[in-house]
């Protein structure tokens, strides 16, 4: 996306959510989240994709705000100051309920804490797959070592800091 449509995006997302949550007054949309814009390269359209909270029939919400079409792109051209607005094609977005499945076989799995990983770790097998990036023998507790000692002035150069004013200036 270039750096147009994804202004655009942005804006007509924070438009929309404005307008949908204090001036469409009609109750069968409910509570609805803007989750994204997606605007095509042209502007001439723009895919909002939507969740519905607290609902168990997100088809007659999604049909609700179908209808207030006219009326969100009417105000969005007032608020962008633009003449021509992007068409609203309303998708619902199903992320959510996605997440929501894949944390549920986690669970199943009995991996759904971080913890259950951090116990399993084995800093010997984690060497070992480091080693076959870095074909080195490579120890952990060095490379602490390593970045962690203190570096003295004489570590430095003068000349590595060229045209550099390091003199403590008042303000």
């Amino acid at each position: 996306m270039s750096f147009k449509q994804d202004r655009l995006s942005v804006s007509v997302m924070k438009h929309l959510s404005e307008i949908i949550t204090y001036e469409v007054k009609n109750p069968e949309i409910g509570f609805v989240t803007i989750t994204g814009v997606d605007v095509s390269p042209d502007g001439s359209y723009a895919k909002v994709y939507v969740t519905f909270l607290g609902t168990k029939d997100v088809s007659k919400n999604l049909k609700a705000l179908e209808r207030t079409k006219g009326f969100l792109r009417t105000k969005l051209s007032k608020r962008l100051g633009k003449r021509i607005v992007p068409e609203l094609n309303f998708v619902l977005d199903k992320s959510y309920d996605e997440g929501n499945k894949i944390e549920s076989i986690l669970k199943n799995l009995g991996l759904e804490d971080d913890e259950d990983i951090e116990e399993d770790f084995d800093e010997d097998v984690y060497n070992k797959e480091l080693d076959k990036y870095f074909n080195e023998d490579f120890d952990v507790e060095e490379l602490d070592e390593y970045f962690n000692e203190d570096l003295d002035e004489d570590d430095f150069d003068e000349d590595d800091f060229e045209d550099e004013d390091f003199d403590d200036e008042e303000e």
